[in-house]
């Protein structure tokens, strides 16, 4: 630990994706304050540098990554237009704390490839073919993303321009299996479906993200109907025979 070695620095990427190759530097190009080269996501980074900001445009998603006047690192999905192409030569300024790497200049960016390919499917027409297992128009699904999942958070949110009885909660907390803020997650979810006057439901089933229903939703209408107006709660209970005591 004193030797700053107990986490790798970075973490190779094993998944065979057909994109493009890691890390080539596309060119220096010139960018604008009214229009972005890449406008999807940017952030100011201390230790910046091309691969610095590489890393984090792939984590969240992006196929290029720029650098630009030292510490800015600018992410996003189209590749800019060769109009825009300056000499490497205006992309000069040194990175903050990796002096011998070039991280841009005054409104010219170093652009890269991230490696990650574009997505051909869309979650949408995935949702539609593989997801009848669950998915009704007659019933609704409350979505709560974990706040350090910001790529799947924006990926989920189409949902709502697609399907009226999908929503994803705009209170996103980091939660921990077990935990506390799971539990945080749950109320708060809980309380944001009473306040929605527009949708009519009579039960909430939490599910996460890897839980899968092993009978039909028809099977589970079935017993909600029967059941209507009890309070339901999962218990999962294993007892070993013989290992309780009799007065138990």
């Amino acid at each position: 630990m004193q030797q700053d070695m107990l986490y790798p620095k970075r973490l190779p990427r094993y998944c065979p994706l057909k994109g493009n190759v890691l890390n080539p530097k596309i060119g220096c190009f010139r960018d604008s304050a009214r229009k972005r080269l890449l406008s999807n996501y940017s952030k100011k980074l201390a230790d910046n540098s091309p691969s610095r900001c590489i890393d984090m445009c792939l984590q969240s998603g992006y196929q290029y990554a720029g650098v630009q006047y030292g510490k800015e690192c600018f992410c996003g999905k189209e590749r800019p237009s060769q109009e825009f192409r300056l000499n490497d030569d205006l992309c000069n300024m040194t990175c903050p704390k990796h002096t011998h790497e070039k991280c841009g200049g005054y409104f010219s960016m170093n652009i890269y490839h991230t490696g990650l390919p574009k997505m051909v499917k869309s979650l949408i027409q995935n949702l539609q073919c593989k997801s009848r297992k669950l998915m009704h128009e007659k019933h609704y699904f409350y979505i709560h993303v974990d706040s350090r999942q910001d790529y799947l958070y924006r990926e989920l949110k189409l949902l709502e321009k697609h399907f009226p009885n999908i929503r994803l909660s705009d209170v996103r907390l980091s939660t921990i299996w077990g935990g506390a803020s799971l539990l945080q997650m749950l109320l708060s979810c809980i309380s944001e479906l009473l306040l929605l006057k527009d949708w009519n439901w009579n039960y909430v089933i939490n599910l996460s993200e890897s839980d899968f229903p092993i009978k039909s939703l028809s099977s589970l209408e079935r017993f909600l109907v029967a059941n209507n107006g009890k309070i339901l709660l999962n218990l999962m209970v294993k007892i070993l025979k013989g290992s309780l005591p009799n007065k138990a």
